[in-house]
């Protein structure tokens, strides 16, 4: 169904470039020359392209332009029905039309009766976010609930009460060192709601990279403090386009961004904090993000919880500045009270974390490629500590032909098993070409990126979560602070040397079968390119982390 009647010279304008559209089209034809391109087929053309497109809808130029080309069709009626607006459609002139397209394009697009009414008259729902209650405000108010909670697995109350007692001194510090899924976020949660009901007037910071950690944490305090609150509590969202508000009476939870908060103090802004929560604090020794923390300290009184899956970097002084922020003071892990059980061990025993299958048919062997990497640019991958993100060679890696028909074909095999996938892609708009393909063969799948609104970003995933989607495709936004308990499928086309960065990804596919809709198993499918062997030792990439998951082969 066409929703606008957009021409197909602006609806074909799917790639960013003339390369990437003839690889699609290649591609796409070596897949199955049978199969009716979506070039030729304009309602489907229309789908697709208003899919990339669905950051425009809040920009009122995007809608005139929409509506203009929409004008009189069905949709169209019935979006003026819905809110009362009227024109002659057959004899109304040229400039008539304009001014009536501009009048009911020209509302603010959010929480508004308009926006509904445009969503649902063009159908718009799974494109764009319309539902009132996913709208993101700055400022939020948890009232006293009127229930008490408390319920944590025995291996979190032992880390939560160990960090309590640490934290009971005078700017006291301690780290959790915890695997990706054993509720890092939970626990520290339940420590901030005693403290908020332990003092008055207090402020907690939390602080994070990205917009998915920071939501992920609001929802987390949210769910708990329902329960365990003993009072109002106001939360501050900073980061993107939610603002820091300094005039706020009592206790406050401000959810922060580190790049908000880094800009708030080079403009000499002035915060303090009584408990300050760091995630994914392996960052922390980074100088710009150190330099916060020491901002919103006061000395002799701010206490320091960070929040890690990593044991260690494996950079030996970056790793002695980390451990230093927290006064060298071990960080607080699982225990497990048998020596022979490492944390990740024991989480699969207690259900908390899958079994992690690999190897066999799992691995996606590349021994070729289409391209011909020159030697001085294989001497360059194998120079670098990590493979660049987006050069021209990870470009010429990430468009080869050969390497993507294989990726598509065992990727097209799981999703047409209902398998619930997250994919890694080579680079975006690898991610974005797989993407495009699934859709072309009539797959419900998604795609996420850095640049999409919160809000689109939020409502795909939430898709995802409730299986209404069965494949999400990224690059890099989704690989740390993302749940979803129903993946069984991690599915890993990008290129790492990066231990933690390999483990992080398939950490989102680790939520066991005693967390809620969570998988007794996750099958990890990754593509080894193996002209790519004299850089790095597969491997040896997994045995970094060894002791933190076990492979198929390993599973009694």
């Amino acid at each position: 169904m066409k929703r606008f009647d957009l021409p197909i010279s602006e609806t074909s304008n799917l790639f960013k470039t003339k390369i990437e559209e003839d690889n699609f089209q290649a591609l796409l034809h070596s897949l199955d020359p049978e199969k009716l391109n979506l070039f030729r087929d304009p309602d489907k053309l229309e789908e697709v392209y208003l899919h990339n497109k669905i950051n425009e809808f809040t920009d009122k130029k995007f809608r005139i332009h929409a509506l203009t080309c929409a004008f009189g069709n069905s949709n169209f009626r019935k979006y003026c029905n819905n809110i009362n607006k009227t024109i002659n459609f057959k004899n109304s002139s040229i400039k008539e039309r304009q001014e009536f397209v501009k009048e009911i394009a020209s509302f603010e697009w959010g929480n508004n009766e308009q926006t509904l009414s445009f969503v649902e008259s063009f159908d718009l729902k799974d494109f764009t976010t319309h539902d009132k209650s996913k709208i993101l405000e700055n400022i939020q108010i948890l009232e006293k609930p009127e229930t008490t909670y408390n319920s944590m697995f025995l291996y979190q109350t032992e880390v939560w009460n160990d960090a309590k007692k640490i934290l009971s001194q005078p700017a006291g510090k301690v780290l959790l060192q915890l695997p990706t899924g054993a509720g890092k976020t939970k626990i520290a949660m339940e420590i901030i709601t005693d403290f908020f009901n332990e003092n008055k007037n207090s402020t907690v910071v939390w602080l994070a990279t990205t917009s998915e950690l920071l939501e992920q944490a609001i929802n987390e305090f949210t769910k708990i403090w329902k329960y365990r609150g003993t009072k109002s509590i106001t939360v501050n969202r900073v980061w993107e386009k939610n603002n820091l508000i300094l005039q706020i009476n009592g206790s406050k939870l401000i959810v922060a961004g580190l790049p908000k908060l880094n800009n708030f103090y080079k403009k000499d802004g002035n915060l303090k904090a009584d408990l300050i929560v760091f995630d994914e604090a392996h960052h922390i020794s980074a100088e710009k993000y150190n330099q916060t923390v020491e901002n919103l300290k006061i000395i002799g009184k701010t206490k320091l919880l960070g929040l890690t899956a990593t044991p260690a970097r494996i950079n030996f002084e970056e790793t002695q500045e980390f451990a230093g922020v927290f006064d060298d003071i071990p960080p607080i892990k699982i225990n497990t009270h048998d020596k022979y059980l490492n944390p990740i061990n024991f989480l699969q025993k207690q259900g908390v974390l899958s079994l992690i299958r690999t190897g066999g048919d799992r691995i996606i062997n590349i021994t070729k490629l289409e391209t011909i990497l020159e030697d001085k640019e294989i001497e360059k991958l194998k120079n670098s500590s990590e493979y660049p993100r987006d050069t021209k060679i990870i470009k010429k890696i990430a468009q080869d032909q050969i390497r993507n028909k294989t990726i598509f074909e065992k990727l097209r095999s799981l999703v047409e098993e209902e398998k619930q996938i997250i994919y890694f892609g080579t680079n975006l708009e690898q991610a974005k070409l797989m993407y495009m393909l699934l859709l072309n063969f009539n797959f419900k799948v998604g795609f996420v990126w850095g640049d999409m609104l919160t809000e689109n970003r939020i409502r795909i995933i939430e898709q995802f979560q409730k299986k209404e989607i069965n494949c999400l495709l990224n690059f890099n936004v989704l690989v740390a602070g993302f749940d979803s308990p129903p993946i069984d499928t991690v599915f890993i086309a990008r290129l790492t040397k990066s231990p933690n960065t390999l483990f992080q990804m398939i950490g989102r596919g680790m939520r066991g079968p005693n967390v809620r809709e969570g998988t007794k198993f996750c099958d990890v499918y990754h593509v080894q390119d193996t002209f790519l062997e004299k850089i790095e030792n597969y491997d040896a990439l997994y045995d970094t982390y060894d002791d933190y998951y076990q492979r198929e082969d390993r599973i009694e």
